[in-house]
Parts: C-alpha cells; sequence; structure tokens
C-alpha cells in the first residue's frame, strides 16, 4: 500500500471510483469476533480489543455472536455492493477454516458451509470455497497455517483462486464441482490446481 494507511472510508471510496478484476474477500470475523457498539451513536464493528486501551469507555461488546442468517445477508448486501460500481469484477469468497478452533466455530463455519449456497444473488454472482478441515501439522496457531513437508495451504488456496480468475469455470459449474468437495477441496487442489496450465470441466 505504498506505506498509507486505509481507512474504512478511504476503502469505501477506492471501491466506488476504481474498476477491479477481482476481489477475494473471507469471514474470518464473523466466525469468531463479536460486534463492539458505540455508546455515542450505536454504530457497530469489529475491534481486537486486546489491542485497544480503555475500549470499554466508549463501546460495549455484543454478548452473543452475529447469527449466520445475519452473515448472510450483510454478505449479500456487500457483494451488491461490490457489484453496483464493478459490474464485471470477479468474487471469490473464501469460508475461514476454523472448525478445529473450538465446537462453537465448528458449528459456524458448517453453517456457512450449508447455507451460502442456498442464497441466489451469492450463488450466480460469487464463486464460494467452503471451509474444511485443517490437519493440525499445517496449523501455525489456532489462526495460521505453517508450511509442512514441503506443502503450503496458501498456496493451495492461491491455486483455486487462479484458476477461477482464469475463467475455468462458470458460477454454476463450480457450485457443481465442489459439492463432494468440502473436506477435499484443498488436496485436489494441490494435486491438480498447482500443477495444471488448464482445467477440463
Amino acid at each position: 500500500m505504498n506505506g498509507k494507511t486505509w481507512s474504512i472510508t478511504g476503502l469505501v471510496h477506492t471501491l466506488h471510483e476504481r474498476q477491479f478484476d477481482f476481489i477475494v474477500y473471507d469471514n474470518f470475523m464473523d466466525i469468531l469476533g463479536k460486534l463492539l457498539f458505540s455508546k455515542k451513536d450505536n454504530s457497530s464493528f469489529f475491534l481486537n480489543t486486546n489491542k485497544a486501551d480503555n475500549w470499554e469507555d466508549f463501546f460495549y461488546m455484543e454478548k452473543n455472536r452475529i447469527s449466520i442468517s445475519y452473515c448472510l445477508e450483510y454478505y449479500e448486501k456487500m457483494m451488491r455492493f461490490l457489484k453496483q460500481k464493478n459490474p464485471n469484477v470477479q468474487i471469490i469468497f473464501i469460508n475461514f477454516p476454523l472448525m478445529h478452533k473450538h465446537e462453537s466455530a465448528k458449528k459456524r463455519v458448517q453453517e456457512i458451509n450449508e447455507k451460502y449456497l442456498q442464497n441466489e444473488f451469492l450463488r450466480k454472482n460469487t464463486f464460494f470455497i467452503p471451509a474444511g478441515h485443517i490437519q493440525p501439522e499445517y496449523l501455525m496457531n489456532d489462526h495460521h497455517f505453517q508450511e509442512h513437508q514441503g506443502r503450503n495451504l496458501y498456496q493451495d488456496y492461491a491455486s483455486i483462486v487462479r484458476v477461477l480468475m482464469d475463467k475455468k469455470y462458470s458460477h454454476s459449474q463450480w457450485n457443481e464441482f465442489i459439492k463432494d468437495k468440502q473436506n477435499s477441496l484443498l488436496d485436489y487442489a494441490h494435486q491438480r490446481f498447482s500443477l495444471a496450465t488448464s482445467i477440463t470441466v
């Protein structure tokens, strides 16, 4: 970013003023985070409170995590916003693989796996990468991957993104392709996509 600090306002302005080929979007915070609300105007957002002093003087935290139904409504609003100014943009949504974190995270991730493509707009306008189980040897910690025996899961995700951006799949073809690959998609990408120069569908 050339040393610049991006604010939310700056990001929204950029999305309005510039055209993008593709956008990759994930939901890490939606799985684990709880919304904070401003005591002044009740606006809400996510914040890492471990790195913010005296946040309780200005905000209060929601008791429960946001519902998955609300998440899906928000995803649709976000994707419609992105498409409004960038009608040809390709949007890839990654359901962040946090099923190893704890049982609550596992249930939330699985619910998004099950319900994301039930939303007609999301199904027809985004490429969904479902979350699968991550083996312990690939975990640096609960939130980050590490290389193991020469394999890097970040590269596997990048291979999937590359294939989608090369337009090897239409939305409907991709949705059909991932139906039975929730827990094997990264393995398939590692074996096929990382080496392939063309994919037959």
